[in-house]
Formats: C-alpha cells, sequence, structure tokens
C-alpha cells in the first residue's frame, strides 16, 4: 500500500513539475519474475524505473548498506521495498533474499554497474544479476533511462527485450557483457 502511494506522489510531483517519465516498450516486461536492469546516472533512477513500470508491477531493489544507517532514510527505503547490499563482499543474505523474491515471481531491480556512473564513462558490468538470473531461470530485462538532468523537461525510460541465462561462470560474465552492450545500444 505504501509503495502505490509513494509511486502516486513522486509522479503526481514530476507530472506537477512537468518532468514526465515516459516509458517505451513496457509490453517487453515479462508477466513473471524478472531482473529488471537499468543503466544508473542519478538518485532518481528507481522512481523513474517504479513509475514507468507502471502501478501493477511493484519492484524490490538493492541499496547500498550504508544508507540503511540513516534512521529516516534507512525505514523510507525498506517501505519502498529496498534492502540493504554489502557492496565489495559476496553478501549471502541479500543474494538469498533477492532468488526468494524471484522464485515467489516479483520483479528485482539491479543496477549492473553496482553504483552510479556518469553518462559517458564506461565501468564493466558485474555478473551479479546474471547470477541471479542463472539460479532462478529468470529473464535479464536491459534498460535505458535517459535522465533529463532537470525539471521541466522529459525523462525517457526504455525497455529492451529481456534475454535468459544458463550455465557457468564464464556464460554469467559473457551476459553481463550482453547487457551492458543492449543498454548502450539503446542510447
Amino acid at each position: 500500500m505504501w509503495y502505490r502511494f509513494a509511486r502516486f506522489v513522486c509522479a503526481a510531483f514530476f507530472f506537477l513539475t512537468h518532468h514526465r517519465v515516459i516509458a517505451h516498450h513496457t509490453e517487453r516486461i515479462p508477466s513473471g519474475a524478472a531482473i529488471i536492469c537499468p543503466n544508473h546516472t542519478s538518485l532518481r533512477d528507481p522512481i523513474y524505473l517504479a513509475i514507468a513500470c507502471g502501478k501493477h508491477i511493484r519492484l524490490r531493489f538493492m541499496a547500498k548498506s550504508e544508507w540503511f544507517d540513516i534512521p529516516f532514510i534507512g525505514k523510507l527505503f525498506r517501505s519502498f521495498g529496498a534492502f540493504p547490499v554489502k557492496r565489495g563482499t559476496a553478501d549471502i543474505e541479500s543474494i538469498r533474499r533477492s532468488i526468494r523474491i524471484l522464485m515467489d515471481g516479483g520483479k528485482l531491480l539491479i543496477f549492473p554497474e553496482g553504483t552510479r556512473v556518469t553518462e559517458g564513462r564506461d565501468v564493466e558490468a558485474k555478473a551479479g544479476a546474471a547470477l541471479l538470473a542463472a539460479k532462478t531461470g529468470a529473464p535479464l530485462v536491459p534498460v535505458y533511462i535517459k535522465n533529463a538532468r532537470s525539471f521541466f523537461k522529459h525523462t525517457h525510460v526504455t525497455f529492451g527485450n529481456p534475454f535468459t541465462v544458463s550455465g557457468n561462470r564464464a556464460e554469467q560474465n559473457a551476459a553481463a557483457k550482453r547487457l551492458k552492450d543492449e543498454i548502450e545500444a539503446m542510447k
């Protein structure tokens, strides 16, 4: 309930400031479990994705654990469906939680680079999303967010074609590269 309310408030705010979020190819979002994998250039990206996916899709997402140490922010993030991940380590708890979400048919938002990246900077995608896809059978959905850097401009969210991953670590690394290449091709 809180998620839908917060999504509505954010969408209304962006609408009133003429900062519309325009979604392209939402029909490519699978009906069951899926890992939504966009580029990440702004703190607002999870909000843009929630608005673009529509009111009937609830996204769950990882956020760096440091955010959860800030009392108000941590509670707010949790209420939006976020859960902490300890970056730079093999955080088994966040991996287990991600697998549970996907096995229950949920949508998981993962930024392939693992952090915000300035537009134009080349950062290699990590294989975490591909690992989860291989373990659960959930497809990866590449997404490109074209951020409008100011209000009174529109942000475009384009969904790519989903694809599945299977197999060993080499295949997962290849899938991570494919994910990054497909996001780049949508620019």
